[in-house]
């Protein structure tokens, strides 16, 4: 009879303890504060973001690529994976150097940031502070 109540006692230990183990996972929240900015290369990108990031959007309309750089750096094209969109998170406002390349054939017309046209210049520098998308336009020459 003591092994019984024994094993049954240890059994509903087990079950309450993996229940507490699975509630707790379940109730962690994503991002924050203490995580770094990250970079998410999408074709279709999203604007959902973690508990206080940012997340900025860069698209193309046309045919052309886009290039991206937040540490100081020149932004860089890749012509072996050309980037038409990108995502990018951050936990706090930061700058950040946006250029567009226009493929063969085609040219570079403008930027335009939540849809308003915003730049003519193919390379420009942008201070983040809240989500927004911008999108490189190109029309084919």
């Amino acid at each position: 009879m003591m092994k019984k109540l024994f094993a049954f006692m240890m059994s509903l230990l087990l079950m309450i303890t993996l229940s507490a183990c699975k509630a707790k996972e379940e109730a962690k929240p994503s991002g924050g504060a203490d995580e770094p900015a990250t970079e998410t290369d999408t074709d279709t990108a999203d604007s959902e973001t973690s508990a206080g990031a940012i997340t900025l959007l860069i698209n193309t309309e046309g045919s052309g690529q886009i290039a991206y750089e937040y540490q100081g750096g020149k932004a860089a094209f890749s012509d072996d994976t050309p980037r038409q969109s990108a995502a990018v998170n951050f936990e706090s406002p930061s700058e950040i150097r946006i250029s567009a390349k226009a493929d063969a054939g085609w040219k570079f017309v403008k930027w335009t940031l939540n849809g308003d046209d915003y730049a003519q210049s193919e390379e420009i520098f942008v201070f983040v502070d809240q989500n927004a998308e911008y999108k490189a336009i190109f029309e084919a020459e």
